[in-house]
């Protein structure tokens, strides 16, 4: 008959989990007992209204939860949007001041391939280096949608092609004493090894032929003191690249999110920048990396909890320095509530620095030590 049974109820839980309001729900439902109310009428399952009145109160709680944080979000929003428009204003101006760039950035954003995801941050990355010291910025426009159709915003064609022919006639030409790339540089090449994603002028990689020795040996031979390889999983192409001569890589062991990665350049490069010798020390290099870190680490995020019916804030680190993927290489860490790590921070991925003295390579995470 339509009457709730022990064994009835055990069934239901095991449907739902061991969730007994589900499963009471579930069999009121599935046995027609919503207009059959329990000895004592409905308001006996509620005396004094205290559980109805917990519950509005969670969803009045709730409600007031959902608009301070999407107030949080809206206010980071617009600090960050100022940031990059204050960097970029600075940037017009000093980039017809500067006179000696000693820079080169190549900003590879594939805008307009379908295999690989557009980085809108990437000329950012170049903007904040070049705040601190003066640059030679090449790509990093994009293309738009207007009226339905593609096109060519802010600057000619010429101007984005970030091709590998054209790094090896920059470089010659401007003789740099620093290289920052800013782009993909997990771009599967043969053997699956792990390249720098070089676009054209239509914005799609192109790079695929160009391996990590001829990157390496180009580098090298361009003699760049330092080259930031601002991209994920560059760790063997900053490998390659101090086999092949050049004294001084910072690169990414893992992935890396878009804003950690800005971040840290914009911080490298302004602790790099108050190096006024013309030869920078291997402490100098170690000094910028560390102030690269504590930049991410920096950034703080509010965490809103109830604590005796009243909404607190606190902070914590919006990135720590973790990998962002598991052990099978699936990403952990997608930027949304299931991405977060145990301490509820966002896995930033992890930098390191090499480099090269004589025919002794070291290595640098927070500490110096020799590699093969």
């Amino acid at each position: 008959g339509n009457v709730i049974t022990d064994e009835k109820m055990l069934h239901a839980r095991q449907l739902f989990g061991g969730n007994n309001a589900m499963a009471f729900g579930y069999l009121v439902g599935k046995l027609n007992l919503e207009d059959r109310p329990p000895p004592g009428g409905w308001a006996s399952l509620d005396p004094d209204e205290v559980k109805s009145r917990a519950l509005r109160n969670a969803i009045d709680t709730e409600a007031r939860l959902r608009d301070l944080r999407s107030r949080t979000l809206l206010a980071e929003q617009e600090r960050l949007r100022e940031d990059l428009l204050a960097e970029q204003l600075a940037y017009s101006t000093l980039k017809s001041a500067a006179v000696d760039p000693k820079l080169l950035c190549f900003v590879c954003n594939p805008d307009n391939d379908p295999d690989a995801p557009s980085l809108k941050q990437a000329l950012n990355d170049a903007l904040a280096a070049s705040q601190a010291i003066p640059a030679y910025i090449f790509g990093g426009t994009q293309y738009a949608k207007v009226g339905g159709k593609r096109t060519l915003q802010e600057a000619q064609t010429a101007d984005r092609d970030c091709s590998f022919a054209r790094l090896d006639k920059e470089l010659s030409e401007k003789k740099p004493w620093y290289f920052l790339f800013s782009g993909h540089a997990d771009v599967t090449g043969p053997c699956r090894e792990k390249r720098l994603g070089f676009t054209n002028s239509e914005g799609q990689i192109t790079s695929t032929e160009v391996d990590n020795d001829q990157v390496a040996e180009l580098l090298a031979r361009s003699e760049v003191r330092l080259a930031v390889l601002n991209g994920c999983e560059s760790l063997d192409l900053a490998k390659t690249c101090i086999r092949k001569g050049v004294p001084v890589v910072v690169c990414w062991e893992t992935v890396v999110p878009d804003e950690a990665a800005y971040l840290f350049v914009r911080g490298f490069f302004r602790r790099l920048a108050e190096s006024k010798e013309a030869v920078v020390s291997k402490e100098d290099f170690e000094r910028a990396f560390d102030v690269g870190k504590e930049a991410v680490v920096s950034k703080k995020s509010v965490h809103l909890t109830v604590v005796s019916g009243e909404v607190e804030t606190r902070t914590k680190p919006y990135f720590e320095f973790a990998d962002p993927k598991d052990e099978d290489g699936n990403i952990i860490c997608d930027f949304g509530v299931q991405g977060m790590l145990e301490s509820g921070s966002y896995a930033a991925g992890k930098p390191v620095l090499l480099a090269a003295e004589g025919e002794r390579r070291w290595e640098y995470r927070g500490d110096w030590r020799a590699v093969d």
